[in-house]
């Protein structure tokens, strides 16, 4: 027999139960530093890393990465739009980070230390993969994020893929995330 007392108890449960749940796996997430030698957090990215200038991936460095780690993979995004400049997975959790200039190939071969790693469709398609730099409006300033992501397996993931796809098959096995936000105006 149907009871509104009991179907309240058992809602509430159920809430219970999902809170729980989010909070356990938001907690199994630790804290990733991800920084760079040429960027402070909210700081102006140099025009060197833009569009508009040299176009050329900027350096990035992490580390507090969990032991647990078996690969990791990054995503560098317009704040406000979503618009994905820069995809790549597959990174080696050895790699202490990323040099100025990464290879505009789908799966990097040089330098060694991210060899394998694989460069995914941005929302610049047409420019082919790697690296896409900011491009504000004139007078326009807009804030970029890179985020990194540690991962508790290797994935075995293929090139081909965009940051729908690439959340969906890594957002079970990430324990570990950094951020790093800047800006750029032109």
């Amino acid at each position: 027999m149907f009871s509104i007392a009991g179907s309240c108890s058992a809602l509430s449960i159920l809430k219970a139960t999902l809170v729980l749940v989010f909070l356990t796996e938001s907690a199994s997430t630790q804290k990733v530093t991800l920084e760079s030698p040429v960027m402070k957090p909210g700081g102006v990215m140099s025009k060197r890393y833009t569009a508009y200038g040299k176009d050329l991936s900027p350096p990035l460095v992490w580390s507090n990465i969990p032991s647990q780690a078996r690969e990791l993979a990054l995503i560098f995004e317009d704040v406000e739009s979503t618009r994905v400049h820069w995809l790549l997975y597959r990174i080696p959790v050895t790699a202490p980070g990323l040099r100025e200039a990464v290879p505009q190939s789908e799966v990097i071969s040089e330098p060694a230390k991210i060899s394998g790693t694989i460069q995914g469709l941005t929302d610049f398609r047409d420019q082919g993969p790697g690296y896409h730099g900011p491009n504000p409006q004139a007078g326009e300033v807009r804030r970029y994020r890179f985020l990194l992501y540690a991962l508790d397996a290797r994935l075995g993931l293929l090139p081909g893929l965009d940051r729908v796809s690439l959340m969906s098959l890594i957002s079970s096995h990430i324990i570990g995330e950094g951020e790093l936000i800047v800006t750029s105006k032109r």
